[in-house]
């Protein structure tokens, strides 16, 4: 569990009480375990989980590159498809996303990186915009 989970689950925590909550995720959540880690306090009831078929899941994690982008691909072919249901759609795991129309983007960006090194071009003008913007 790292950054990217500690943001989502505090999304979640701050959004549960006054919103239906649907995350789509590849992997199981043990939400408790986010509670111990992240000092939240979800419950499993605070929101509904959609997960690719297990079908899929599983030629999926055949692929042997650990740097892999396809289960992030079909989570965004999931979320293009699903997105029409819901009233706002926002990420919080992993860089730039296709949502498949507007949505939150949580674009995780350090100032112990370098914004050159191994970003790609729009993620590191992003980051410049927001470690440059005045309070």
């Amino acid at each position: 569990m790292g950054g990217a989970s500690s943001v989502c689950s505090w999304t979640i925590q701050v959004l549960k009480d006054d919103f239906e909550l649907t995350l789509l995720t590849w992997k199981p959540v043990e939400v408790r375990a986010l509670n111990r880690f992240h000092g939240t306090s979800i419950m499993d009831s605070d929101l509904k989980m959609v997960r690719p078929n297990v079908l899929v899941r599983a030629v999926l994690n055949l692929d042997w590159d650990i740097g892999s982008i396809q289960p992030i691909a079909y989570l965004m072919r999931m979320c293009h498809a699903m997105r029409a249901n819901y009233d706002l759609v926002i990420t919080t795991g992993t860089e730039e996303l296709d949502l498949g129309g507007p949505g939150i983007l949580y674009v995780h960006c350090t100032t112990r990186i370098s914004l050159s090194s191994g970003m790609n071009t729009a993620t590191a003008e992003v980051c410049r915009c927001i470690l440059n913007s005045e309070p």
